[in-house]
């Protein structure tokens, strides 16, 4: 038998008790290759750390080329992120899940359990004279007599009753007809956009009651001032 047989045979032999001792020490090995050690496709020298793919407190590249882990800590796999149960079945731990009032969000936790927003309202809003309103919501009408409700499409519906007119404050409104008896003789025909009323002081055209009375369109506002003056004409735009 020549010396390097009996210097390979030697190594051979090292190798194998040091990894039975490791395994007697409850260590876990993770690769053996040769005077260097090899993890994950990297190669590491003789007393490098290596980095452990257990939960593991170190690993290192041991004399003989093998990869051993102290068994300060469990020496096993991480255990997998749990999920939580939704109506559209299990969702993994950090990822989020839409409720089906596509308005609160919830977020799986740690825990297992949904955390969710609390948005306190879901539902259409309407827009009058500036102001936010609710679903089913009522207000007072800019006529002042008047009373509107905010319906489920996000639309604004007023009631129509007859008021004490006043022209002067009346800015929404374009009086054609300036008495009831003038206005008995006018066939009104109100543009695009407007639609005809009349009252005790008279009659004509008057714009949406979703139409603000001042629109700020000043930089660095974005407006579509065309748009505003096509739907609301009435309405005064600061440029």
């Amino acid at each position: 038998m020549t010396t390097a047989t009996l210097t390979l045979l030697r190594r051979s032999m090292l190798g194998l008790s040091v990894l039975l001792s490791a395994l007697a020490a409850g260590c876990v090995v993770v690769s053996v290759e040769g005077e260097t050690c090899t993890m994950d496709g990297e190669t590491y020298e003789v007393g490098d750390t290596v980095p452990s793919p257990y939960d593991c407190e170190s690993c290192s590249c041991q004399s003989d080329g093998t990869v051993v882990c102290s068994d300060d800590q469990p020496c096993e796999p991480p255990e997998p992120l749990g999920t939580c149960n939704t109506p559209n079945g299990p969702i993994p731990v950090g990822s989020t899940y839409e409720n089906p009032d596509e308005c609160n969000t919830c977020t799986c936790t740690a825990e297992g359990e949904l955390e969710c927003s609390t948005a306190f309202y879901c539902g259409e809003l309407c827009t009058y004279e500036g102001q936010i309103y609710t679903e089913y919501q009522t207000f007072p009408a800019a006529d002042g007599c008047n009373t509107c409700t905010c319906q489920e499409d996000g639309s604004v519906s007023c009631t129509e009753l007859s008021c004490d007119c006043d022209p002067e404050a009346e800015w929404y409104r374009e009086y054609v007809g300036h008495s009831p008896a003038e206005c008995a003789d006018v066939d009104l025909l109100c543009p695009q956009h407007l639609t005809n009323f009349s009252n005790g002081c008279g009659c004509g055209c008057e714009q949406s009651a979703e139409c603000e009375q001042t629109y700020d369109c000043a930089p660095p506002a974005e407006c579509d001032v065309e748009a505003i003056q096509t739907e609301c004409p009435f309405s005064t735009i600061v440029l």
